[in-house]
């Protein structure tokens, strides 16, 4: 097997639509750390939200990592030991707020084991609260408790109808400019992340870690905030329900994430 390490999103890529992770995906990953593969599990979704499928794959067994918040936290997960944290600033949380308040966007933190926002009732964030196993918990000022949270926000999120992602998008990068990364991630979720911070530049720092090249990495995804990583290893592979952007920064296009995309590339590599 060539490669050493497989950075793997999950949410549209190893999850099928239902956010679950077939049998066969699973003893295929299985099968594939056996034999020296080492998993990262790197999605924009919190640490605490990602344990569920650490658990399923066993990563804990063979020395897995999970890289949440689109990088912006590394853990090694058989250890428990973060190894990489970079928190927003003060500065950039009270941009980032001002600008969802002016734009009339919803705006969430996670802290450990909850979601807050100044707006629980908000139509998609009961959908956050599933897929993570975290509960919401409704704050009066949100400005405040982003502030005074311990540890510091790693990453805000914003909420939005499909229809108006893209404009999202654009007024907070125009907006946000030099201050805050903005990325898509899913047709009604924006992340909002510290300068400099992706998927592809947390992967240097873990590989420098492990002592692994770029070369002898593998990776998976299919939404913007992947695209850094797919570019960065030496083997980029979008599953077929990637956005375009996506498929473009990928070397292979694998089957569907309903299609066990992901594993049928991996069974080909053992």
């Amino acid at each position: 097997m060539k490669y050493l390490l497989a950075a793997i999103d999950i949410d549209g890529t190893l999850s099928n639509s239902n956010k679950e992770l077939s049998g066969y995906t699973v003893s295929t990953i299985i099968k594939a750390q056996k034999r020296g593969l080492k998993i990262v599990i790197a999605s924009g979704r919190p640490t605490h939200g990602l344990a569920y499928y650490a658990d399923l794959l066993q990563i804990y067994d063979y020395g897995g990592y999970i890289m949440a918040y689109n990088g912006g936290q590394i853990t090694d997960f058989s250890t428990g030991k973060c190894i990489y944290n970079q928190p927003l600033s003060a500065d950039a949380i009270k941009a980032a707020i001002s600008l969802a308040r002016e734009n009339k966007v919803t705006i969430i933190a996670y802290s450990e084991t909850e979601i807050l926002t100044e707006t629980p009732d908000d139509a998609y964030i009961p959908k956050l609260s599933r897929n993570n196993r975290m509960p919401i918990k409704g704050v009066d000022d949100f400005l405040k408790e982003a502030l005074e949270m311990n540890p510091a926000p790693v990453k805000l999120l914003l909420s939005c109808p499909p229809e108006r992602i893209e404009e999202v998008v654009r007024v907070f990068k125009e907006g946000l400019k030099g201050i805050i990364d903005v990325f898509r991630s899913a047709d009604t979720f924006v992340e909002l992340v510290p300068k400099g911070i992706d998927k592809g530049s947390s992967l240097s720092i873990l590989g420098s870690h492990l002592n692994i090249h770029p070369d002898q990495m593998i990776a998976f995804g299919d939404e913007s905030n992947d695209i850094s990583m797919l570019k960065y290893v030496g083997m980029g592979v979008a599953v077929v329900n990637a956005t375009e952007p996506a498929k473009a920064a990928a070397d292979l296009i694998t089957m569907s994430n309903n299609e066990d995309g992901v594993a049928h590339v991996i069974d080909m590599m053992l």
